[in-house]
């Protein structure tokens, strides 16, 4: 899970803000990691909440962590903060 944490820290340095007057499409997702052996979803504990930008790929936020409300949280925050410059938001 480390691995994961430190990854989803670049996350914004690879994503310039979004523009005024421009639309933006965000999509989100999440991924568990399996290590040592092949477990459910369900009880792994490494997971990585992402946004990107769909016309530009930009990866926009990325958070890790235990699969909890406030994972979903922050990431959603993150996501919305970058996008709330734009004029239209889907």
């Amino acid at each position: 899970m480390r691995w994961e944490q430190r990854l989803a820290q670049q996350a914004p340095q690879g994503s310039p803000p979004a523009l005024d007057r421009s639309d933006v499409t965000l999509e989100g997702d999440e991924v568990y990691t399996r290590v040592g052996e092949n477990l459910p979803p369900a009880a792994s504990e490494g997971w990585t909440l992402h946004f990107i930008e769909r016309q530009s790929r930009y990866w926009i936020t990325a958070q890790a962590g235990k699969k909890q409300i406030q994972l979903f949280e922050q990431g959603t925050q993150s996501a919305w903060n970058w996008a709330k410059p734009a004029q239209f938001i889907r």
